[in-house]
């Protein structure tokens, strides 16, 4: 830097606070703006209500995407076609990450198969125990008959039983005296003889042996007799008391479980089989929720991230997601697929200008991101309730479209409320209202006189006079107390 620069910088900051405190003192030095006359003449002249408003640009066609699932809680995101592309019917919006999904649909397709294995094996079960139910039944009802028969023939029988075995004793001891006088005739005859012939020897051994077997038989013949009068009929009548009993009454249980239990297994089966639907759809749900999870564009049009609400976009909260591994929930809107040649405007009315509001109104709509365009917009249709806090919804449409702009874009809207272009008006601080009726002070041949009036419109300070006066008249500006 030269000299001269460093001492024309030095210069200028020494002067700074001198020009600052001039310029301060001009401006505190500046004549008062001259007081508004008294009177105003009124002219007729265009009277405009106009509204002044933010408004934002959207399509009237818009495609809301999202994950459409019949049981899975979420997809997993791979790849996603980024935020503003223009898409044609059918590409690809989404592309899953599938790794883990597969996994668990691999184990839920081999559980299935295992259930309906399972199935397949209770069908057969239940087949087998329909079939011999009635046999069992059978079986029960005839054991309770035979032991009812054996112990009535028992009962019948007991008393000839009891002689039989008596008998059997008496039959063995018999047989033992006879054998034994044989034996003793023979010795008597034997031992007459001088001598004893070989003979003669094996047929003494013969009856001797006979002898010591019929003993034995008949002390088993005793001891049988004596177990059966002392113990064994009275043991046998009452074991067959309690077989009849046990037959009777399992037949009467089988009456009752037999039915009960196949009833039972039918249910099961019943059961089953929906529990294997269930499960045949839940499996069906997921492989079908494989396939939804690669979404494909259902029209053409411009992506948006999000969901648009009256305007507002859900973009960024929604854009997190839209990355690899970013996980989307079921029904969740994540894109919106917008139609960019039918847009219109929608604004927010306030309460306050909501009674100036009539389907037709004209107007200019700005975009913000061009100032200089001015878009010709009509009021289509508006709430007739609020939206929100003392605000209602508007529609307004672009009768020769809207050219560079997006959905999206914010705008000023000026919508054309009320035109009146001969219109009679005076300051509004010029009307006074007295039980019920508006009055101005109009000047008359110098005179200050009272006049009644119909009032109109109100806007930017001004009252439309619809009657009472005329143009040409003079007004006092300021109502008189």
């Amino acid at each position: 830097m030269s000299r001269r620069m460093n001492w024309l910088l030095i210069v200028s900051l020494l002067l700074a606070p001198t020009w600052i405190a001039s310029a301060q003192d001009k401006s505190a030095q500046k004549p008062p703006a001259p007081p508004k006359p008294a009177t105003v003449k009124v002219q007729a002249a265009p009277f405009r209500v106009e509204i002044k408003l933010p408004g934002v640009f959207e399509s009237a066609d818009m495609t809301e995407i999202s994950f459409k699932a019949k049981s899975a809680a979420s997809l997993t995101v791979g790849k996603a076609v980024e935020h503003g592309a223009t898409i044609s019917k059918g590409d690809t919006l989404i592309t899953p990450k599938l790794d883990k999904f597969d996994k668990a649909l691999k184990e839920k397709q081999h559980a299935d198969l295992a259930g309906a294995l399972e199935l397949r094996q209770a069908e057969a079960e239940f087949s087998q125990l329909k079939a011999s139910t009635p046999l069992k039944l059978a079986a029960a009802q005839r054991a309770a008959t035979r032991a009812k028969e054996n112990l009535e023939y028992f009962k019948k029988n007991r008393e000839l039983s009891k002689r039989a075995t008596i008998e059997t004793y008496q039959s063995a001891a018999d047989r033992l005296a006879y054998i034994k006088e044989e034996l003793r005739q023979l010795k008597k005859m034997y031992e007459a003889d001088d001598l004893t012939e070989a003979t003669e020897e094996i047929v003494l051994r013969r009856t001797k042996d006979a002898v010591r077997r019929s003993e034995l038989a008949a002390q088993q013949a005793k001891v049988a007799l004596d177990a059966a009068l002392k113990t064994n009929l009275a043991r046998q009548a009452k074991d067959m008391i309690l077989a009849t009993q046990s037959a009777i009454t399992a037949n009467e249980d089988a009456k009752i479980l037999l039915p009960m239990a196949l009833e039972k297994a039918a249910l099961d089966i019943a059961a089953s089989r929906r529990a294997r639907k269930k499960a045949a759809k839940a499996l069906a749900d997921l492989q079908a929720d494989r396939d939804a999870m690669t979404i494909k564009a259902p029209v053409a049009g411009v992506v948006y991230y999000g969901k648009c609400d009256r305007g507002k976009w859900s973009s960024t909260t929604v854009a997190a997601k839209l990355v690899p591994n970013g996980k989307l929930a079921a029904d969740e809107v994540f894109m919106t697929i917008v139609d960019p040649k039918s847009l219109f405007v929608r604004v927010s009315i306030s309460e306050k200008d909501f009674g100036l509001l009539a389907a037709g109104q004209t107007g200019l709509a700005t975009p913000t991101a061009y100032p200089q365009k001015k878009l010709a917009i009509k009021l289509d249709k508006f709430s007739k309730i609020p939206t929100a806090s003392s605000q209602f919804d508007a529609r307004l449409v672009l009768p020769e479209g809207a050219g560079a702009v997006v959905a999206g874009m914010t705008c000023n809207i000026t919508l054309k409320a009320y035109e009146n272009l001969k219109a009679i008006t005076v300051p509004g601080s010029a009307v006074s209202k007295e039980g019920g009726k508006e009055f101005v002070h109009v000047k008359e041949g110098g005179a200050k006189k009272k006049r009644l009036v119909v009032t109109g419109k109100s806007h930017g300070g001004k009252v439309e006079i619809l009657k009472g006066l005329t143009a040409g008249e003079t007004v006092f500006r300021k109502a008189s107390k």
